[in-house]
């Protein structure tokens, strides 16, 4: 879950170079699908996924988006995450939420993100004024409130989506990962430098195996269920 702050809003992502395994171990991939309930609009989405993809990217993990309407074109699998980007949070949900990750009842690792919109687009807006304190005077005006929901919402997904690989209370007092934003987080991004913390990068790389490692386990299963199938071809003609 992410919050904004009290007066000046959201997280301060640390500068901390991730971990030196995941800058020379092989490439991870994970497929994230999206479905976007606010059609957020072409130039704002390519940005948006461009931050949340060189966040990952810094972790040795790459994205691959799959924008869609429900259904999905196939069905997805153990390697697949889930982000719905909806226009308001349901009622209940606190003000300071922008997204959220659902995990298990234990807090184990999930497949499915929500992000507010409606919220993202209100960070947008005020960090976007020329009154916002310590702003000076920099990316301010209305001309700079699209920029700010490209910031906003790429900060949000690579934030919900590290929930989904690190699991429920994974908050962390620097990084993408720290739970309150201020306007130097989307700064941060905005400079290619917000980054999950070297010891978040290799909790990633290892959760993001387990996953790819059970998917290659339910293949080979299914196929070998299939060669000792009763009724498959292999067998009927032994």
């Amino acid at each position: 879950m992410i919050t904004r702050g009290p007066a000046t809003l959201l997280v301060l992502f640390g500068q901390f170079a991730c971990a030196r395994e995941a800058a020379s171990a092989p490439k991870l991939r994970l497929t994230v699908r999206v479905y976007d309930f606010v059609q957020v609009p072409g130039r704002e989405w390519t940005e948006a996924a461009k931050m949340a993809s060189l966040t990952f990217q810094n972790a040795g993990i790459d994205l691959a988006w799959m924008r869609c309407s429900p259904p999905c074109p196939s069905a997805s699998g153990a390697a697949d995450l889930e982000l719905r980007i909806v226009s308001r949070a349901p009622r209940e949900t606190p003000a300071d939420v922008i997204g959220l990750a659902l995990h298990g009842p234990e807090g184990n690792y999930g497949t499915t993100a929500y992000l507010f919109f409606d919220r993202v687009e209100a960070v947008a807006g005020e960090l976007a004024q020329t009154t916002t304190p310590g702003s000076w005077g920099i990316l301010t005006g209305p001309s700079w409130v699209e920029t700010w929901k490209s910031l906003g919402l790429g900060v949000a997904m690579a934030h919900e989506l590290g929930h989904l690989l690190l699991g429920a209370n994974s908050h962390s007092a620097e990084g993408i990962m720290n739970k309150v934003w201020t306007r130097d987080t989307l700064l941060h991004a905005l400079g290619g430098k917000s980054r999950f913390t070297s010891v978040q990068a290799v909790q990633l790389r290892k959760g993001v195996t387990s996953r790819l490692s059970d998917l290659a386990a339910v293949d080979w299963l299914t196929t070998a269920w299939h060669d000792c199938d009763p009724t498959s071809d292999s067998l009927r003609r032994l």
